[in-house]
Formats: C-alpha cells, structure tokens, sequence
C-alpha cells in the first residue's frame, strides 16, 4: 500500500512537471507572436483601425439616440410606456435645452424644448 501511494505521488509530480514544460512555451509564443503582430502594423492601418472603431461608435451612437419630440409624444401618449420605455436606461437625446434648474430637494433637472 504505501509503495502504491508513493508510485501514484510520483506519477502526479512528473504530470505537473510536464504539462508546466508543455504548456508554458506555446503560451509565451503565442504572446510574443501577436506583439509582433502588432507592432508591425503601419500608421495608415492603425489609423484605419481607429476610424473603423469611431464609425461604430457613431453608428451605436446613432441607434441609442431620440429626439425631444419623440420623448415628448411618447409621454404625452402614454407615461406609463413611456417610463418603462426609458426610465433607468441610459440613452441619448437630440435636441435643445429649455432650461436647466433644482427642484426643491436640490435635485438637478433639464428642460427640453420641442417643436
């Protein structure tokens, strides 16, 4: 019994020892190979690559934007939809500001116009 578990102890230390040896290149190879990558990347792809990522920001952007006169109709028609359309999401909003001022508990809040 005990030659059975010093065996078993053995083979799992040379396991350990192997799949460290194995492993442990081709994780370093594959790091340095994609800095490499990137590093050989010219100014005019970079800069490509930049755009790309503003366009669909711009493009998200775009998506997640409504107009004060939407905004305005949708409560108008029915508040209730309305805040669960919007209330706690973050969203943009296209238009201009009325006024800017605190309520009563100090809490700020923006007025939009509409058309």
């Amino acid at each position: 019994m005990n030659k059975t578990i010093k065996l078993l102890g053995g083979f799992t230390v040379f396991t350990i020892i192997l799949s460290v040896f194995l492993l442990k290149p081709i994780s370093t190879e594959s790091t340095k190979g994609s800095e490499r990558e990137i590093l050989e990347l010219t100014p005019e792809q970079i800069d490509s690559i930049k755009l790309d990522k503003k366009i669909k920001q711009l493009e998200n952007r775009t998506q997640q934007t409504l107009s004060t006169e939407l905004l305005y109709y949708a409560y108008a028609s029915n508040e209730v939809n309305a805040d669960n359309d919007f209330k706690g999401k973050k969203f943009y909003v296209k238009g201009k500001i009325d006024d800017i001022g605190k309520d009563v508990f100090g809490k700020i809040y923006v007025t939009l116009k509409t058309n």
